[in-house]
């Protein structure tokens, strides 16, 4: 025979619960709710000795609570979305009313937010007086809450908290803007620097297409000469990753970007040399035979 204390949960009343009160974890999920001890009340405390199991402790409970009433407890049978909680030798479970048995919902044991969106009279370290909630956020499934100063309100920028009251971000008075978002994102570890450059290289993209020019798809990320390239490439449209097109650094001159076609041009200018010489060598050799014979007509006297 062994003692197990027991608490008896079930949602608030009031109309903001109305999708919590008698619905199952898959509804709860349709309408991507939690279950958090936020949203609960306890409705009554009890004890049972039994040499049950567990899942034979919550049977047992869930029948007296439908069928055998204890004379003092004043609400609604058993039923679905309540939680019941177990304390056993120092070990406390929660267990969730589904549609078919129980399911264990540690979550509902966790400590509650230190901050909601009713919070009034919250301090935060780093700055003084109190402050309330004036509206949150959720990124990567953490929540974050702005907060307005409780003296001086509008007059002085805002702040932003986690649901543990720590600061993550300050001077705010603009709300939570994309940027505020992408920082917080940044200094809370929940985006990575890959995700970081896959937003830089969708911002490159959106430029191509705001002027019309087709986007050549390449790992820009892990690319730094792409990445270079796309400081000094005249023509967007060129960006490979190899810098072979006009700089716009050198404009008109192609040397600096193309050293291969330097190398070309040479071998080309030497052959073009090669070929006048070869000429000249043979108009050479054949003006000795003429040159005389013309000067010697154009300066000999006339027969007649």
């Amino acid at each position: 025979m062994r003692k197990i204390d027991y608490d008896l949960y079930q949602v608030k009343h009031g109309e903001e619960y109305a999708d919590l009160r008698f619905s199952s974890l898959k509804m709860l999920k349709h309408f991507q709710q939690e279950v958090t001890k936020n949203n609960y009340e306890k409705v009554y405390s009890g004890t049972l000795d039994t040499t049950d199991s567990t899942s034979e402790v919550l049977e047992s409970i869930y029948i007296k609570f439908n069928l055998q009433h204890p004379a003092d407890y004043r609400s609604h049978s058993l039923s679905v979305s309540d939680i019941v909680v177990l304390h056993e030798n120092g070990v406390d479970t929660a267990h969730f009313c589904d549609s078919i048995g129980f399911v264990e919902v540690p979550q509902f044991l966790l400590p509650a937010p230190a901050v909601n969106l009713e919070t009034t009279g919250l301090t935060v370290d780093g700055h003084l007086g109190t402050w309330h909630t004036v509206g949150s956020i959720e990124l990567s499934g953490k929540d974050f809450y702005m907060m307005e100063h409780d003296e001086y309100g509008s007059s002085v920028a805002n702040i932003i908290v986690d649901e543990n009251g720590k600061l993550v971000a300050q001077d705010i008075w603009h709300g939570i803007t994309p940027e505020i978002e992408h920082l917080i994102l940044e200094e809370q570890g929940l985006i990575s620097s890959r995700a970081s450059s896959m937003q830089e290289q969708d911002a490159v993209r959106q430029r191509f297409v705001d002027n019309g020019m087709p986007f050549l798809q390449t790992d820009l990320t892990n690319n730094y000469l792409a990445n270079a390239e796309g400081n000094s490439e005249e023509n967007y449209n060129q960006i490979d990753g190899r810098i072979d097109t006009q700089s716009k650094l050198t404009p008109g001159d192609d040397t600096e970007s193309h050293p291969e076609s330097l190398t070309k041009s040479s071998s080309d200018r030497s052959s073009i040399l090669d070929k006048l010489r070869q000429n000249q060598s043979i108009l050479a050799a054949k003006e000795p035979n003429t040159l005389p014979d013309k000067q010697h007509t154009k300066n000999s006297p006339s027969l007649d």
